[in-house]
């Protein structure tokens, strides 16, 4: 069954040039500029919510989406040579951005930042090797190195986002995409909860003492990255509720007030999440609640599915976390590749998930653009 409803565009400067000729690969779509220009005519909404058998979750949602912050997604390539990074199963419209120039103008370069970031041209770049990954592997699912000491290039591009709900000049938004690939916290495998965490510093830019192991994240952050100071001061607050694990009754530890957040079991099944266009029940196969990854995204290690079922669109879905506990403390609840809300959880030491970030946006700000549904 196709994904009917998730459809995602990709942006470029117009300081790039596209080598169509010289690679069998997808070009990335063009710019989002009538986009922008019918923003300020559109009033965002909740989800549209229609009865159809013909889907796993009985219904067809339709949401609002929106562009806010940027991050690395698509991978420059140089023109005529073959990519065999990601298996053709995996390639997405926008996944790879094939240019002679600038390749070069990359690979040229001086200047990289701490977090391997530059700026050339107006468009902002991040480069990694692959010790740089949260994990590796040669399978055919996983994004395939061939050297340890070549570097990568992935361009920042606008990121997309769902609106789950509105609340006056307040949206609520989901990532559209994983955008990266993050154990929930490392290096410790004890007792965890958000509060303690360190994909919650790591997310929001905290020190070493907001979390149990102990890391710093107040330089390499994802906040920080991915929204410019304007930006991120039209993210509101939020007061994050830690609810229990809702099977098993884990505690889900302290209330937390936040930035960055993952949702919850609460806000992607049960009464609460309907609102939210998710299906009701843990256990279905939710079209709405399945993600796609982005390249930079599968360059970090995250698996994509390759399972060929006639009934459930599986192919390039990855796994994403969610904030909830698990069935005990040193586990935390996941998204599988079918839409299903894995209760039990996942050791969140040992796995690495999907990053899909939520967030609540001050729309007052006019910082956003609108990105279609």
């Amino acid at each position: 069954m196709k994904n009917k409803f998730i459809t995602l565009k990709r942006g470029l400067a117009a300081v790039l040039a596209i080598s169509l000729a010289l690679s069998p690969l997808p070009a990335a779509m063009p710019e989002r500029a009538a986009e922008k220009a019918e923003a300020e005519d559109v009033t965002l909404q909740n989800p549209r919510i229609v009865p159809d058998n013909s889907m796993e979750a009985g219904q067809k949602v339709t949401w609002d989406c929106v562009w806010f912050g940027s991050y690395p997604q698509a991978e420059v390539i140089p023109g005529g040579v073959e990519y065999t990074a990601l298996d053709a199963r995996l390639r997405r419209e926008g996944d790879v951005i094939v240019s002679d120039s600038v390749y070069s103008a990359l690979q040229n370069a001086s200047g990289w930042d701490a977090n391997n970031d530059i700026t050339l041209n107006g468009a902002k770049y991040r480069r990694m090797k692959k010790g740089d990954a949260t994990y590796t592997s040669t399978g055919s699912n996983f994004y395939r190195w061939n050297s340890s000491t070549d570097y990568h290039y992935f361009k920042y591009e606008p990121i997309k986002w769902r609106v789950l709900k509105v609340d006056g000049n307040q949206a609520f938004l989901l990532a559209d995409l994983a955008l990266d690939d993050k154990k929930y916290n490392f290096p410790d495998s004890g007792n965890i909860t958000w509060e303690t965490s360190t994909i919650r510093s790591w997310l929001n830019g905290y020190d070493k003492f907001s979390n149990t192991a102990k890391q710093d994240y107040t330089d390499k952050n994802f906040i920080g990255s991915a929204f410019s100071s304007d930006e991120k001061a039209a993210i509101k607050d939020t007061l994050v509720i830690n609810d229990d694990n809702i099977r098993m009754k884990t505690e889900g530890g302290e209330n937390t007030t936040d930035k960055i957040f993952f949702p919850s079991e609460a806000e992607v099944y049960g009464d609460n999440a309907v609102i939210h266009g998710f299906a009701s029940s843990y256990g279905v196969y939710d079209e709405g609640r399945r993600s796609y990854s982005s390249t930079y995204t599968k360059a970090m290690g995250r698996y994509s599915d390759l399972s060929t079922d006639a009934l459930i669109d599986r192919t390039g879905k990855c796994i994403w976390w969610l904030r909830s506990p698990g069935k005990d403390s040193k586990m935390a609840v996941y998204l599988n590749y079918t839409g299903a809300v894995m209760c039990d959880g996942t050791p969140v030491a040992l796995m690495d998930g999907g990053v899909r970030p939520a967030l609540n946006l001050d729309l007052s700000s006019n910082l956003y653009s609108y990105a279609g549904t």
